[in-house]
């Protein structure tokens, strides 16, 4: 009870008629207003400069996220051509591992790769083709998909820097991942014989060529005539950053959820040591079809037109042509890592479901008996157009008989020591040329 002459004690922000402070309050909304202010700073700096936009996020649209650049490009763009890869990255690093970041079938605990290999070095030049430097002109052209692509490591040297070493000719490697001989067709026409060589090494991967061509041909036959028509085609969106958020969160949730890793086949090396080597599923699925699935395929009649018309080009241009044959991992090392059929057979179906009702010790057979039909098919093809072919198979497997894979353990494409055996093979090829 206050007493009678007790002051009365007021608060300021009563006396004035203002509401009192809360520091908290403030705190938070001042922190609020910031962080708006930088969420707004930051999407508007990634319309303003799309090159900084992370390319796991921009791989995630058509041609690796190229309308973020170049707005409303791909709906004048036809299918078959093979738009430049703006947002691609020259790589300091360990070795990509597809088959852990994309088949996801290798757990990264039991990669040997980045202990064989710990860095592995590629360049971009200014067109965002894999070269040390941007040439005008050039010998020797490189023409594939990410076959072709990956020759162009610098650390380890790759097979087209060797190849520079040994023969003293200026290459450019024009390969793009992800393409099939359709858009390596428009790829030498759009931006390589501009370059005036006088040698052209057309790069064929029986791994998935065929079937990329076959893609190429269903969307075309569908009526989906440019980039923009396909079903699957998804523009950028108007905000980045919310979308960004919601593919980051399934990233995460992908990542965190429980994965189907498998063993790998045990391949002995040259000191009596076994290595783990793994297969892409779609890779054993392919080579496992005979010779009449192939060519039922509409797309095979329209990757060899594709394949004919380079070489025209090319010889109109002055410059000779070279058809070379690459076996996948699975053509050149199945028959020599231990056979299990129960292991290739879950390795297939691991995103091949179609494979999963058949038995294993058949498909294994069929696999072993098939894997070299595409060879024989282009080697033939080669033969009745008077195409110079060479199969790089034959040297890729002397490497395997004396103990060394060729290919890395967990990814689809060549190891250093497979660079190495197409090195004299191919400056034999360019000295005939030269002389």
């Amino acid at each position: 009870m206050k007493q009678p002459n007790e002051p009365i004690r007021v608060a300021v922000g009563e006396m004035s008629g203002q509401p009192p402070e809360h520091p908290v309050r403030l705190l938070v909304l001042s922190i609020g207003l910031a962080l708006v202010a930088f969420v707004g700073c930051l999407e508007g700096m990634y319309h303003l400069i799309p090159e900084r936009l992370p390319v796991w996020f921009t791989s995630k649209f058509p041609a690796g996220g190229i309308e973020f650049k170049e707005p409303g490009l791909l709906d004048e763009l036809p299918i078959e051509a093979s738009p430049e890869r703006w947002f691609a990255k020259s790589y300091t690093g360990q070795p990509p591992g597809d088959l852990n970041s994309k088949a996801r079938i290798v757990d990264p605990a039991d990669n040997p790769d980045p202990d064989r290999y710990p860095v592995v070095h590629w360049r971009l030049d200014e067109d965002f083709f894999s070269n040390p430097v941007r040439l005008e002109s050039a010998d020797v052209l490189l023409v594939g998909d990410s076959i072709g692509n990956a020759v162009s490591v610098l650390s380890p040297p790759g097979l087209q820097r060797r190849l520079t070493e040994e023969t003293g000719l200026a290459i450019y490697n024009i390969s793009e991942p992800g393409v099939g001989p359709q858009q390596q067709e428009w790829m030498l026409r759009n931006h390589g014989l501009s370059r005036s060589p006088s040698a052209v090494i057309w790069f064929f991967f029986d791994g998935n060529d065929l079937l990329d061509a076959n893609i190429q041909t269903a969307a075309r036959n569908a009526g989906y005539l440019t980039w923009a028509s396909v079903p699957r085609y998804r523009k950028p969106p108007t905000w980045y950053l919310p979308t960004m958020l919601k593919f980051w969160g399934r990233q995460q949730w992908q990542a965190s959820s429980k994965q189907d890793y498998l063993p790998g086949f045990e391949f002995e090396l040259a000191d009596g040591s076994t290595l783990p080597i793994w297969f892409h599923p779609s890779h054993l699925d392919a080579l496992s079809h005979p010779e009449e699935w192939w060519r039922s395929m509409p797309g095979y009649v329209d990757a060899l037109e594709a394949i004919r018309r380079a070489r025209r080009m090319t010889e109109a241009a002055g410059a000779r042509f070279l058809f070379l044959f690459v076996p996948c991992k699975t053509h050149v090392l199945i028959s020599r890592v231990e056979r299990d059929a129960a292991l290739a057979h879950r390795m297939a179906s691991h995103s091949q479901r179609s494979i999963r009702q058949s038995d294993p010790e058949a498909f294994l057979e069929n696999l072993l008996r098939n894997r070299g039909v595409q060879e024989r098919l282009m080697r033939e093809f080669c033969e009745s157009e008077g195409i110079e072919f060479l199969s790089a198979r034959p040297f890729l497997e002397e490497l395997a008989d004396n103990g060394e894979p060729g290919y890395f353990s967990a990814d689809t494409h060549w190891s250093p020591e497979g660079h190495g055996t197409l090195v004299e093979p191919l400056a034999e090829w360019l000295r005939e040329e030269t002389e």
